[in-house]
């Protein structure tokens, strides 16, 4: 699901994760429920995130799915990092730049799901990327 990248000569981190709904697997959006969290990393302690980007590359689909959002954010606040953001396009990207919107603790980040009308796992295709930089406070 998930690729780490650095950019050289930067001190930015970059995360890209894709998520995939496919048939067959992979089946990355797998919650029984109308929500799913799914870890992406754990954002160490004196960093910052400096951007998120929500991207959906296929728009997800599924019966009975009326409504499936995105968001990025700590266990603590689900859309910290990046409001909820609707996937079921694929004609829009969600930019968000926190300026530097940081925990004085390490945690960790997730991408957050909700869906209404049916289950997560109702979803039968699509594809969403979200790409998370992060870097160290000064």
């Amino acid at each position: 699901m998930a690729n780490f990248q650095t950019i050289p000569d930067s001190n930015v981190i970059t995360y890209k994760f894709v998520f995939i709904q496919s048939n067959p697997a992979p089946l990355d959006f797998n919650s029984a429920t109308g929500s799913q969290s799914t870890f992406l990393f754990g954002m160490p302690a004196g960093y910052a995130v400096c951007a998120v980007k929500i991207n959906p590359q296929v728009a997800i689909v599924g019966p009975s799915l009326a409504t499936m959002t995105c968001s990025v954010g700590p266990n603590s606040s689900a859309a910290y990092y990046a409001p909820a953001y609707n996937i079921m396009q694929s004609a829009a990207v969600q930019i968000t730049s926190p300026l530097l919107e940081f925990q004085t603790t390490a945690h960790d980040v997730n991408a957050n799901f909700l869906s209404t009308g049916a289950s997560i796992n109702a979803a039968s295709a699509g594809q969403v990327e979200i790409t998370v930089q992060i870097q160290p406070l000064p």
